[in-house]
């Protein structure tokens, strides 16, 4: 993909977040997958707000990934978006506790 379709990505972290996604989309239940991508999103969110960047190019990088991985979930189920803004904000163990 990256070098057929590159010149239509102006952000190499769009870019890399499809072609890890292509990937894991052959070797991932469709659960598996979108608990992985949830958890990137809010990692990545998580790094935002605690200014964690260190260069134009990381934020420009990390939020490509992000808005890429953010469109393929809402297109698996638009619901989704609650999903990432609660996510957000929350650990893996909380999210976990409120499950049970």
């Amino acid at each position: 993909m990256q070098a057929q379709h590159s010149k239509y990505f102006d952000n190499t972290g769009e870019l890399q977040a499809y072609n890890d996604m292509i990937q894991d989309v052959m070797d991932m239940t469709e659960d598996k997958f979108v608990r992985k991508y949830l958890k990137i999103v809010r990692d990545i969110e998580q790094k935002f707000n605690r200014n964690d960047i260190t260069s134009q190019e990381e934020d420009h990088k990390l939020g490509g990934y992000s808005n890429a991985v953010v469109n393929v979930l809402l297109l698996i189920d638009p619901l989704y978006e609650e999903k990432l803004v609660f996510r957000a904000y929350c650990s893996d163990e909380l999210i976990d506790r409120l499950k049970e």
